[in-house]
C-alpha cells in the first residue's frame, strides 16, 4: 500500500495582475474625449427615460460622476455606475419635492 504513494511537489507561478490593455494603449486626450462622448449618450439615455430631470441638471450629474470616475484607475469602467447612482438619487430628491409641495398645496388650500 504504501509503495503506490507518491508524493507531489506543488509549484505555484507567480500571480498575475490583471490590468487591461485598453488603458495602456490610451493617451489621456482620448480617454477624455471617451469619456465625454459616453457621458453625452448616457445623458440623452437618461433623458428619453426619464423626463423628470432637467438637462442642466443631468449634466451638473454627469460632470460630478466623471470628477468622481477620474479619481479611479478605470475611469471609463466605474463612471456609468456612478451616473446612474446620482440620477437615481436625484429623481428620489424630485419626487421628494413633489409630494412636499402636493401636502403644502392641500393644507393652504384648506386654510382658504
Amino acid at each position: 500500500m504504501s509503495a503506490n504513494i507518491r508524493k507531489l511537489k506543488i509549484e505555484f507561478e507567480k500571480k498575475n495582475t490583471f490590468e487591461p490593455l485598453f488603458y495602456k494603449t490610451m493617451a489621456r486626450g482620448e480617454l477624455e474625449s471617451t469619456l465625454e462622448t459616453l457621458k453625452a449618450r448616457m445623458i440623452d439615455e437618461i433623458r428619453f427615460e426619464r423626463d423628470i430631470l432637467d438637462k442642466k441638471l443631468l449634466h451638473l450629474l454627469a460632470n460630478e460622476a466623471a470628477a468622481l470616475a477620474w479619481a479611479t484607475a478605470y475611469p471609463l469602467l466605474i463612471f456609468p455606475e456612478l451616473f446612474r447612482e446620482k440620477v437615481t438619487t436625484a429623481l428620489k430628491q424630485v419626487e421628494l419635492q413633489n409630494r412636499i409641495r402636493n401636502r403644502s398645496a392641500v393644507l393652504t388650500s384648506a386654510l382658504v
